[in-house]
């Protein structure tokens, strides 16, 4: 049987690393398009 404590902390650690990408992705984003701009001017 595992223990409750090591199921919320390893839920917490996966949801940071989701949260993580989530913010990474937004960035990477952003980034393309303001190379797409700058292509376009």
């Amino acid at each position: 049987m595992v223990p409750s404590g090591i199921k919320i902390s390893k839920g917490q650690k996966n949801t940071r690393i989701g949260v993580f990408f989530i913010l990474f992705n937004m960035i990477e984003t952003q980034n393309w398009q303001k190379d797409k701009d700058k292509e376009e001017v």
